[in-house]
Parts: structure tokens; sequence; C-alpha cells
């Protein structure tokens, strides 16, 4: 069986040649530096004839199981001058090498990191750059390359654009580029992908993107034909256009969905809202060295949102059918028909800000139509009243205007609410403020400002500063619905039911507030008739009050009760002192040793209304009575 043994003959000298050839050669190269730097030689000669680059290795080592090549010492140059620095330099790279094809001599990059790299690249005025350019070629194509790496690390690269520095990080997996030169036309056409890229440069934290383009590079224009860009639910599709590099000229269309989850890790920011942002327009710039960048760049597109869930620490809202139109021109930004469905209402508006390269001017204008008072309670997360149940309807505008700095912000806003509060019954709400700010004196001014019910009406005029002087009137037809509109405003102790007061009469009230807006003083006269609480009944109670955040004072009072004499002031005079702090019944127990105790209600009732009215949710820390007491 002799054809037998050709045969295995056959296979025993093909494996010998395909295993001993690779063999022998990297043998060969390992062991000689000679040999290596032939083969140095050569490859840099292709590189130039076919790119027009000038590479030069200090050395390298290949590997044959897995199959892989290290080079040292990469340096690249194009058209920069000769003791300029390279175009790219690298101190290590490694590869490894996938044999797709022995026979058809196919083979791609398993594995390429790139150590320390290195890029310097150079745009003149004339569009002129150091970008290399293949040598002249009977072929009015030739490729440059056609590369497919699947995964490549750049660590610690370093990217000058006309000496702008840029440090990069870069790991990008399934890199794929081909790159073709026209030598007619002097250009390159190319396109580059990958997936599962991160891009990590400066503070900007590295998301997992993956990148299309296609693009073509002439010495007077770059032209980006299409490139998509994706990061976890966004997307970012751009085309656009550089040329004339002396007045550089740019034009540039995009279409972006963005995904606030996804922008807030790369700027290292706490998202404050989540859902969808869809942005789509134009941007042109045309450089003139006589005027600002803002000046010169156009900027036209719309913003749109279906939903858009907004959360802070005290708020949590939902914002529907968002959009407005935005343009840049000329140094000045317009934005119209900002809308939205927030709160169960309709939000518009409009801003534009002139002069941004110069004095700035801007100015807002917002109005909130038939917003729920219900929607606006509970969006607040530290909600303080939530037995107040509020209903109805808000509507609200506002102007405001400022410069660059906004020290000189003023605002302008107007407030109307008609509503109900509390259940079983509800109290009928109508309400309306009028207010000016003016951050100049850091002043809120209020004009014709209530608040009503059936029997109750609070009504301020002045302003708030560190300098206060706000007129306050109250006046009731019944104490008892404020009574019932103080329990929604109080703060529920554990464990200790609210105590009612029975609470009837009319009163009403004539002071101002003064001091700073952050401790603000209440100064003036209330007088009650008919009065009756806790079941005592008086005609007439007439006192001075002097309230403030921590404290609250009654001072030359006037007590008529409804079948005995009255106290007056020409009298003798008493006081109390009661600590906020000290249990209800110690406070009763001191004002029993002046025999007054008929007067405990009127004080607590007097108390709580105050701190109503103080908009105090906390007891006050001390309580002090200056009362003039006449006995029988």
């Amino acid at each position: 069986m002799n054809w037998k043994k050709i045969i295995v003959w056959l296979f025993a000298v093909v494996i010998a040649l395909v295993v001993g050839i690779p063999t022998s050669t990297v043998l060969l190269v390992k062991h000689s530096p000679a040999f290596r730097q032939g083969v140095l030689a050569k490859v840099e000669r292709n590189i130039y004839e076919s790119t027009g680059a000038r590479v030069a290795i200090r050395d390298f080592s290949p590997g044959l199981f897995p199959p892989n090549l290290d080079l040292y010492g990469v340096v690249v140059r194009g058209n920069e001058p000769q003791f300029g620095q390279p175009l790219l330099q690298a101190d290590h790279v490694s590869a490894g090498i996938n044999i797709d094809s022995l026979l058809g001599g196919k083979w791609s990059l398993r594995d390429v990191v790139i150590d320390r790299p290195v890029a310097h690249l150079f745009v003149n005025q004339a569009g002129e750059s150091n970008l290399p350019l293949p040598e002249k070629s009977n072929k009015a194509m030739a490729k440059v390359f056609d590369l497919a790496i699947q995964k490549l690390l750049l660590n610690s690269g370093e990217v000058y654009f006309n000496d702008r520095k840029i440090v990069l990080d870069t790991e990008l997996h399934n890199l794929h580029s081909i790159v073709d030169f026209d030598s007619t036309m002097k250009r390159y056409k190319g396109v580059l992908s990958y997936a599962e890229g991160k891009i990590k440069s400066g503070d900007y934290a590295p998301a997992v993107h993956s990148l299309d383009v296609t693009f073509e590079a002439a010495p007077a224009k770059f032209t980006v034909d299409h490139l998509a860009l994706v990061t976890g639910k966004s997307r970012v599709v751009v085309a656009g256009s550089v040329e004339n590099y002396k007045n550089l000229s740019m034009q540039a269309t995009y279409d972006a969905q963005l995904a606030t989850s996804d922008v807030a890790p790369i700027l290292k920011t706490v998202s404050l809202t989540s859902g969808m942002v869809h942005l789509i327009g134009s941007l042109n710039y045309h450089r003139d060295p006589s005027h600002p960048v803002v000046e010169m760049v156009s900027l036209n597109g719309t913003v749109s949102s279906s939903d858009l869930a907004i959360v802070t620490p005290g708020f949590h809202t939902e914002v529907h059918d968002l959009g407005a139109k935005y343009k840049l021109a000329g140094g000045n930004v317009e934005v119209e028909n900002i809308h939205a469905q927030v709160l169960g209402g309709r939000f518009v508006g409009s801003l534009s800000i002139h002069d941004l390269a110069g004095a700035s001017s801007a100015k807002l204008q917002v109005r909130l139509k038939n917003a729920s008072l219900a929607e606006l309670q509970a969006a607040g997360r530290q909600n303080s009243m939530p037995d107040a149940h509020l209903s109805g309807n808000v509507n609200a505008d506002a102007e405001a205007t400022w410069s660059k700095n906004l020290q000189d912000l003023g605002a302008h806003g107007n407030v109307t609410l008609e509503g109900a509060l509390g259940q079983n019954p509800s109290t009928p709400l109508r309400g309306a403020v009028h207010a000016d700010y003016s951050a100049t004196g850091q002043q809120v001014a209020l004009r014709q400002s209530y608040i009503r019910t059936p029997q109750t009406s609070i009504t301020l005029d002045g302003k708030l500063s560190e300098d206060s002087q706000l007129q306050v009137a109250l006046r009731s037809g019944n104490l008892h619905e404020l009574e019932l509109l103080a329990e929604n405003f109080r703060a529920a102790s554990p464990g200790q039911p609210s105590q009612k007061l029975d609470l009837y009469g009319t009163a009403s009230f004539s002071g101002s507030v003064t001091g700073s807006a952050s401790v603000p003083q209440l100064k003036g006269e209330l007088e009650a008739r008919n009065l009756r609480v806790k079941g005592t009944s008086w005609k007439l109670l007439r006192t001075n009050i002097d309230a403030s955040p921590s404290s609250l004072s009654f001072s030359n009072g006037d007590l008529e009760a409804a079948t005995q004499g009255s106290t007056n002031p020409k009298d003798s005079s008493s006081l109390i002192n009661l600590d906020g702090s000290a249990s209800p019944l110690t406070s009763i127990r001191k004002l029993a040793t002046l025999k007054l105790r008929s007067l405990i209600p009127v004080f607590v009732s007097l108390e709580q209304i105050t701190q109503l009215f103080m908009f105090q949710t906390e007891p006050l820390t001390t309580s002090t009575f200056y009362w003039t007491t006449h006995t029988q």
C-alpha cells in the first residue's frame, strides 16, 4: 500500500511547513536584530507609499501561540516640519492577531493596547494640516487602510489640537475603519465604527457608548455625512461640514433623543429629572476675528418631552407635553412658545437674552393657568399640612428682568386662588398676592394682597426686607371658622388629641410687621366682641400684641365679662411668664395663683391664633402676659 505511505508523508510535509516555517520565522526575528530592522524598513517604506506617513519603529517582538505582535517606540510623522512635534507617537503598542483565512491571507486584530499615545494635530488658517498625503499613484482611488479590531485600549492618551491639550483614556470594542484616498481630488473618504466605547476626558465620567461615522476629508473641507452616537437610551445623530479654515465656516444639523438618566452620570450631577428630552435643530458658525464667537454662532431648534418627572428633596411632580422653540443669532437668545402641562394646569412662557457677549440683559415671562391646589399640596414631599385638604385652582403670572450678574434682578408677580380648605365641612377660600421683588434691596413689596373665607379676611400691604414695613389687617365675623382653619395648620403631637377651644365671636386686628424678613416682629391691636371660649363669655376683649417667631406678649388689655364688671388698665398690673417647654398644667397653675382661672381659655386661644397668623407650627419659646386686672 505505497499510496497510503505517500499520503501520510504528504500530510507530514504540509504540517511541517505550516508549523515549521512560522516557528522558524519567529525564532529568526526574535534572535536576529538585523533581520528585524530589515523587516521594519520594508514595512515603513510600504506605509509611506500607501499613506504618505513617515513611520519609525524602534523595535518589535512577535509571538506565535497565540499570534501577537509588540511594537516599541512608534513615531508617525505627517506634513509637520522635520523637527516639529510628530503627528503620533506611542511608547508601546501590542496587538493580538487572528488568522481569518490562511490560504486567502486574511487576518484581523484581536486586542490592541496602545500605551501613552500622544497625537499632535495642526490646522493653519489656509487649511493646511500636518496630516499625511499619499504619494502620487496611477490609481484614482487608493485604499489607505482597512482595519478591524475586536478591542482597542488607549492608556493615558493625550491629544493636542493646535497646542490645546486634551487628556484621554479610551476603551473601544469591535473597532472597524476603512479609509480610501482619491488622488485626483486629494480627498479621504472613510467610515469609522465601534461598540461598547468608554472615553474619559477631564472631569467627565465615561459613558458606555457606540459610534458610527461616515466622513470625507479634503484640504479645504471636512464633511461628516452621518454620525450616530448611542449611549443607554439616548441617541444623537449629526451631519455637517467644516470648510474655509482661514475664516472657519461650519454647518451642522442634529437630532438628539436624550434620557436624563444617561446625561447626569456623565456630568457627575444628581439628576433632578427623569424622562426623555428631544432636541432637533441646526447650527451655523462663520469666523470673524472682529466679532466675539457668540455673535457669529447661529442656532435654531426645538426641544420637547412628552413626560418628565421632577424630583427634589422637597418637591415631586410630573410635567407633560413640554416644548419650546429656541434661537441664538447675533449674540441674542430667544426662547419662545415655552409650554407644559404641570400640576393639572397649563404653563406658558418666553425668555429673551440680549447682548450675551456684552452687558447682557434678560427678560422672562411665565404664566400658570388653572393649576390644581390639591396637586400642588401633594407635590410637597415634606407636607407640613397633611390635613389641610386643599382643593380648587390657582393662577399665576410673573415677569423678571436681570443683567449679566443678577444683582439687579427685579420681578413682578401675581397669584390668585379660588378653592376650599379642610373637609367635613370644607371652607371656601379665595386669595390674591401682588408682589414685586428687588434683588438690589433684598425686598419684597406686597400690594392689595389678601386671603378671604366667608367670615375671615387677611389683608397685607407693604414691604418685607431687612427693614420691613408691612401693614396687616385681619377681620373675622365668626371666630369659630378661624378655629376650624387653625386645625388644618396645627402639627399634631403624637398621642395627644387636639384641644377644642369652642371659640366664637367677632374679632379684628390692625398692626404691622417690622424688623428683618428672617426675624419679623408683629405689633398691633386686637379687639374681640361677644367672645366665647371654653364655656366662658366675654363682651369685650381689647389688647396690644407683640409677637415674634420665639415670643408672644399681650399688654394694655381691657376685658369685660358678659355678666360681670371689667378690668381696666388704670388699676394694678400683673406679669406671668409661660415657658414654652413647660407642660400646660404648669402654666395653668401659675395663672391660678392670681385667681384668673376664667382667663386661661382666652390667653390660650390668643396664643394659638397668633401662632397661626405668624405661620408658626411649633410652640413658642416664651409667652408673656402684661395684664391689668381688677377683682371684685
